[in-house]
Formats: structure tokens, sequence, C-alpha cells
């Protein structure tokens, strides 16, 4: 997987992770969908991934496990068909690559320093500041929000998010090349006690270090 489709990832879940709030908002969806990110504090759960070109065809499959505690961190493990870990503290980015044996760590202001402000802070004061925010039909799916960057050099055109009984089932992401990541999750616990270590790599040894 490459660094860019990292970035992305990353992009949407410190967007999940943040506590946002659409005050002054009077569109239905954007209070909508502020109200049931709200209540995730963390989460937990198994995922099944697919990449397609922009002619439908998939092009790659993965499946893994994640892990998100409020305000900005991210645990994303890929297990098939590589082994890679994604880990931040809110601070550092690390990216651990088992097959290649190569760390590389970043710090997180400087790996997303294009994407819109609120996708960064833990108390964005209006979303539809940086997004335009849709309720997206789906005659399979209860609830469906898009969001579209207001900001053109956003890496994404768009990402979708799936509720159904207020539970996080799937998201979608439309990236500027064409390219559909589809992700669905399953074995969901919303607010599980997690251990600040869960977010932080200790680096193995015998490994390479890139620091960029």
């Amino acid at each position: 997987m490459t660094k860019r489709y990292y970035g992305i990832i990353l992009i949407v879940f410190l967007f999940f992770a943040s506590r946002l709030y659409a005050a002054g908002s009077t569109e239905a969806p954007a209070h909508q969908l502020t109200d049931l990110l709200n209540q995730y504090q963390s989460m937990t759960a198994h995922f099944s991934q697919s990449v397609y070109d922009p002619k439908g065809r998939v092009v790659q499959n993965s499946n893994g496990s994640m892990a998100l505690l409020r305000p900005q961190s991210l645990r994303w493990q890929t297990q098939k068909p590589t082994d890679q870990l994604i880990l931040t503290d809110g601070k550092t980015l690390w990216i651990y690559d088992k097959d290649l044996q190569q760390v590389t760590i970043s710090q997180l202001l400087k790996k997303t320093g294009t994407t819109p402000a609120m996708l960064m802070t833990t108390s964005a004061s209006d979303i539809q500041d940086s997004y335009e925010v849709s309720a997206y039909p789906s005659p399979k799916t209860e609830q469906v929000f898009q969001l579209t960057p207001k900001n053109k050099q956003a890496d994404f055109e768009w990402v979708r998010f799936f509720f159904e009984n207020k539970q996080l089932i799937k998201m979608q992401i439309h990236d500027n090349i064409g390219q559909l990541t589809s992700i669905d999750f399953s074995q969901l616990k919303i607010n599980p006690s997690l251990p600040k270590s869960l977010f932080h790599l200790t680096i193995p040894k015998d490994v390479d270090i890139v620091k960029e």
C-alpha cells in the first residue's frame, strides 16, 4: 500500500475521532452526523477492505483490525495480504511494514499539513466550514452521509459514512485519482477502555528507520 493511501485513511479517521460540533448549522444532515460521531469516545473493530480502480475493477483486497481513541489516536493494522501497521498518538505517525522490516516516522502535522485544519482539531466549531454535508440515499442502509471537501487540494473527493442502529458499518472513500476504497466493519465495540500504549510503537530491533 502507498503512503498516499495511508494518508487518506489517517485523514478520514482523524476526522472521525475529532469531537465535532455543528453549532449554527441549519442543515439536518450535519446535525445528524455529528450526533452520531460524538457518541464515539473509543472504538475497536475488524475490517475488510476493497480498492477499486476508476473502471470498477478490484485492484486490492485486505483485512485487519483497528482501534480509535479520542481525540487523535489511531491504530490500523492490515494482516492480509501483508502485515502492516499505522499508529499515531496525535503527535507522531509510525508506519511499520513488517515484511520490509522498515519503520517510517513522521510528525503528524507535517503529514497532514495540506488538509483542512478541522481534521486536526478536537473541537471544530462547524464542519460545514470545510465540507458540504449531505444525506446520501441508500435502499440498503439506514443512514448514509456524504462529506465533500470544499478544499480542492484535499486527497479525496468525498467520503461516505454508513450507519445501522447508530453504529458505523461501512466507509467509502473516493480519491482524486478516481479510486474507490470501501471498508466494511464487523465485531464493532463502542467505547471500550483502551490503554494509550496501544497507540505508541516500540520499535523492534534490527529494522530500518526512515524519518520524514
